[in-house]
């Protein structure tokens, strides 16, 4: 299959190709992440504010997010403790709260990323509950939260396993990886491919 952007996504560079790493905020207006909503349970936003403090962030989620030109919108897939498995979404627009960094990839990585995600999603791989309770106390979680699709996945150890899938990130255990983990990471291996983008991303009018 042809990947998502076929190359399209930026009028004045033809042919590259991206992924967006988007990483959503504590302070944020997404609906089953807000601190306020009844849908947040105190044990997460306890394991949410733990995750933050120990990793001096605000950062909570992510997920990886790309630009189909077909459908003129973003694709992005994603697991939480509300869906309970990988899901997929198509959006126009992301809500307040959320920052991206844009990454410049091969065809070949787009595609192959974009196919892991897809394969998951369909399959329902489940929310890796326990993998996601223990991420705060990395690097001493015991090692038998693996990051093997059989237990599932948790937001950032599915954002890291699609980059491997794609070539990218070798080495790195998905399971003790973070949200803001996989920005630094991305950050110190591959900062001449990112672009930042902090504003609200709204699918180009092209």
């Amino acid at each position: 299959m042809p990947c998502p952007c076929e190359g399209r996504y930026n009028p004045a560079a033809p042919g590259e190709h991206y992924v967006w790493l988007a990483l959503l905020h504590r302070d944020n207006d997404e609906a089953g992440y807000r601190v306020r909503d009844a849908a947040t349970s105190a044990w997460t936003t306890f394991v949410n504010g733990s995750s933050c403090f120990l990793d001096w962030t605000t950062i909570i989620h992510c997920q990886l997010v790309f630009w189909c030109r077909s459908a003129a919108s973003y694709y992005t897939f994603s697991v939480d403790a509300k869906h309970n498995r990988v899901f997929f979404l198509e959006r126009k627009r992301f809500s307040r709260g959320w920052t991206f960094v844009r990454m410049r990839v091969s065809a070949a990585e787009e595609r192959s990323a974009y196919e892991f995600l897809r394969a998951a999603e369909r399959s329902r791989t489940p929310f890796n509950r326990l993998g996601a309770y223990l991420v705060p106390l990395r690097p001493i979680a015991p090692s038998s939260s693996s990051s093997s699709s059989s237990r599932g996945f948790f937001c950032s150890q599915l954002v890291v396993a699609a980059l491997q899938a794609a070539g990218l990130l070798s080495g790195v255990q998905p399971h003790a990886v973070s949200p803001v983990g996989v920005e630094r990471l991305l950050r110190a291996l591959y900062a001449a491919r990112l672009y930042d983008e902090t504003e609200h991303l709204i699918c180009p009018t092209t």
